[in-house]
C-alpha cells in the first residue's frame, strides 16, 4: 500500500482530504498528518510516505522550506503542492524543487483523483524500474543496446543508493564509466516533431536515431565518454562523461562545448533539426552525477527560450535570481479582456508581457515557463463562465507538464498560449451567445427560491460558473435593473405580505426574507415604500 502524508495548517482541509475519495480504491493509505512543516519532516523520518501533499503557507515551517529539505534528503518523495490562486507568485519556488503536481483550492475530488493516479502510476513505474534491476543481468545478452540505454537512463534518473548496482551492471556489459570528475550535457533538437512529418514520415523515433548518430559522430566512441537517448524522453539524447580531476573536468566541458557547436550546425545543415544543449555542473562523485543530469536537463530547457545563444551551462544563470512577479492589475486588465472578449488585446498582451520577461537578462528563465502557467491559470478562471468545460484547460493533467517541459522554445510558448487563449474566448463567445437567456431563467429561478438567504450576486454568479461582471451585466441588459436591484425588490415585496401577519415581529420579517440585521431591512424597506414598516403594517390594518 502507497503511503501519504497531508500537511496543511488547516484542520478542516485535512479532514476534506480524508473525506473527499476513496484513498484505499487507488492503493493509497493516509499514513498521518501534519500542521506545519516542522511537524511533518519529523513525520517523514518514521513514517517514510511516498507522497506528500503539503500547502504553502503555514507556520513554523512554511510548505517551501519543506518542499526543499524532502528534494535534498528524501529525492524519491513525490511533493503535490496545495495552492490557491494568491500563493501562486509564492510558489513559483517550487518548481526548482521538482514538485509532482499542483491541486488548486478549493480542491476538486475529480482534479485530486486525477492527480493521485498519475502519482501511483509514477511510483509503480519506479518500482517496476527497481524491479528491472534484478533482472537485468539476462537481458543484457538479450538486448544489450536498448539494456545498456536503460541502465544509463537509470544512472541520471536514480536514487543515490542504487548507484553502485548500476555502475556494477554497467561494467559487466561493457560499460566501464571511471574516474572522479563528470560532466553531463543534454541534447535536443527544437523542430523535431515537424522535421519527423517532413523527412521521416512521421516516425519521429527515426527522426531521434538520426539526430543520436550525428551527434554521436561527432563526440566518437571515446573512451569514458557514453551518449545514449533517454529511456523516457526520448526527445532528450544524454551524454555522460568522466575524467581523473576536476581540471580536467573543466578542460572536458570546454572541449565538449566546441564539439556541441559543430554538431548544432551540422543538424541544422544536414537534417533540418534545430539543436540545442544543455550543461550541468561537474560532479565529484558518481552519486552526483544525478544532480548533474538534472541540470543539464535544466539548462537545455532555458535554451530553448534564450534568444542569444543554443548551448546553456547550468552555472551560467547563477547571477539571474530575480523571479517575474506577475501584478496584479495586468491580471485584472487580462481577465477584462477575456470576459469581454477583446480577442485583439489579450492576445497581444501575452505577446507583450513575454517578451518584457524575456528581453530582461536579470530574470531567470524559468520565470517565462511559470508566468506562462499563471496565464493559463487565468484562461480556465475565465472559462469558469462556460459550464461544463469550464475547469477543462488546467484540469487537463499534462498543462503542467506541456508548459514546464514539452513546449521547447519560447516561440513553441506563445503559439501554445495564443491558441489556447482563441480556444478559450470561442467557448466563451459560444456560450454567451446560446446560453445566455437560459442561464438568466435559471439564475431568477434560483433567486425566487432562494432570496430568503444570504445570497449575493459574487455567490450567484459561482453557482451558474460566471464571472460576477458578466451576470451583472447581462442581468441589467435583460431587466433593466441590476442584480443587487432586483434582488432587494423581490425581499421587499416577500416583506411586504408578511407584514400583514401581525404576530411576527420585525426581526423574524426580516430574517424570513433574507436579512440578517435588522437595520439594514429597515432601511432598504423605507426606500422602497417610503415608510418604517410599523407605519406600513399600521396602514394597511386601517384599510382593512
Amino acid at each position: 500500500m502507497i503511503r501519504a502524508l497531508v500537511v496543511d495548517d488547516e484542520a478542516w482541509v485535512r479532514l476534506g482530504l480524508r473525506e473527499q475519495i476513496d484513498w484505499k480504491a487507488l492503493g493509497i493509505e493516509i499514513a498521518g498528518e501534519a500542521g506545519n512543516g516542522r511537524d511533518a519532516l519529523e513525520m517523514i523520518g518514521s513514517l517514510r510516505p511516498d507522497i506528500v501533499l503539503s500547502d504553502i503557507r503555514m507556520p513554523l515551517m512554511d510548505g517551501i522550506e519543506l518542499m526543499e529539505t524532502i528534494h535534498k534528503e528524501h529525492p524519491d518523495i513525490l511533493i503535490v503542492v496545495i495552492s490557491g490562486y494568491s500563493d501562486f507568485e509564492y510558489a513559483r519556488k517550487a518548481v526548482t524543487f521538482q514538485v509532482f503536481d499542483y491541486i488548486l483550492k478549493p480542491i476538486e475530488e475529480d482534479q485530486l483523483e486525477a492527480v493521485l493516479i498519475r502519482a501511483v502510476d509514477k511510483l509503480d513505474e519506479r518500482k517496476r524500474a527497481r524491479d528491472d534491476l534484478h533482472r537485468m543481468d539476462r537481458r543484457l545478452r538479450e538486448n544489450g543496446a536498448l539494456a545498456e540505454e536503460r541502465l544509463l537512463t537509470r544512472l541520471a534518473e536514480g536514487a543515490e543508493d542504487h548507484v553502485p548496482s548500476l555502475l556494477a551492471k554497467l561494467d559487466r556489459s561493457g560499460i566501464r564509466l571511471s574516474g572522479s570528475c563528470f560532466a553531463a550535457a543534454v541534447f535536443r533538437a527544437a523542430n523535431e516533431e515537424q522535421v519527423s512529418a517532413a523527412r521521416f514520415g512521421g516516425d519521429r523515433e527515426l527522426a531521434g536515431y538520426a539526430l543520436f548518430n550525428l551527434i554521436r559522430e561527432h563526440f566518437g566512441e571515446t573512451a569514458n565518454h557514453f551518449l545514449f537517448r533517454h529511456g523516457d524522453r526520448r526527445e532528450e539524447i544524454v551524454l555522460i562523461a568522466g575524467c581523473g580531476s576536476r581540471e580536467e573536468g573543466m578542460a572536458l566541458l570546454e572541449a565538449l562545448q566546441v564539439k556541441s557547436i559543430e554538431a548544432s550546425s551540422d543538424a541544422r545543415s544536414f537534417l533540418d533539426m534545430e539543436l540545442y544543449v544543455g550543461f550541468g555542473g561537474l560532479a565529484d562523485d558518481p552519486k552526483q552525477i544525478a544532480r548533474a543530469y538534472r541540470e543539464a536537463a535544466a539548462a537545455v530547457l532555458y535554451a530553448g527560450i534564450e534568444s542569444e545563444t543554443r548551448i546553456v551551462f547550468y552555472a551560467s544563470l547563477a547571477g539571474r535570481s530575480r523571479y517575474y512577479v506577475y501584478p496584479e492589475d495586468k491580471e485584472k486588465a487580462f481577465l477584462h479582456y477575456l470576459d469581454n472578449g477583446y480577442r485583439i488585446q489579450a492576445l497581444a498582451w501575452i505577446d507583450s508581457v513575454l517578451a518584457e520577461i524575456r528581453a530582461d537578462r536579470t530574470y531567470h528563465p524559468l520565470s517565462l515557463r511559470m508566468t506562462s502557467l499563471e496565464l493559463a491559470m487565468n484562461l480556465r478562471r475565465a472559462s469558469l463562465s462556460c459550464p461544463p468545460a469550464g475547469g477543462e484547460l488546467l484540469q487537463e493533467s499534462h498543462t503542467h507538464n506541456k508548459l514546464m517541459r514539452e513546449l521547447f522554445t519560447y516561440a513553441d510558448i506563445v503559439r501554445w498560449l495564443r491558441a489556447e487563449t482563441d480556444r478559450t474566448l470561442d467557448r466563451i463567445a459560444s456560450v454567451k451567445k446560446t446560453g445566455s437567456r437560459r442561464t438568466l431563467d435559471d439564475v431568477v429561478d434560483y433567486v425566487g427560491k432562494h432570496y430568503c438567504e444570504e445570497i449575493n450576486l459574487n455567490g450567484v454568479a459561482e453557482r451558474f460558473y460566471m464571472s460576477p461582471a458578466y451576470l451583472s451585466r447581462i442581468f441589467k441588459q435583460a431587466y433593466n435593473e441590476n442584480f443587487n436591484e432586483y434582488l432587494n425588490r423581490m425581499r421587499m415585496d416577500a416583506a411586504a405580505k408578511l407584514l400583514h401577519q401581525p404576530d411576527l415581529k420585525l426581526e423574524d420579517v426580516s430574517g424570513m426574507v433574507g436579512y440578517g440585521n435588522v437595520s439594514y431591512f429597515l432601511k432598504k424597506f423605507k426606500e422602497r415604500y417610503g415608510c418604517t414598516p410599523t407605519a406600513y403594517r399600521r396602514l394597511h390594518a386601517r384599510a382593512k
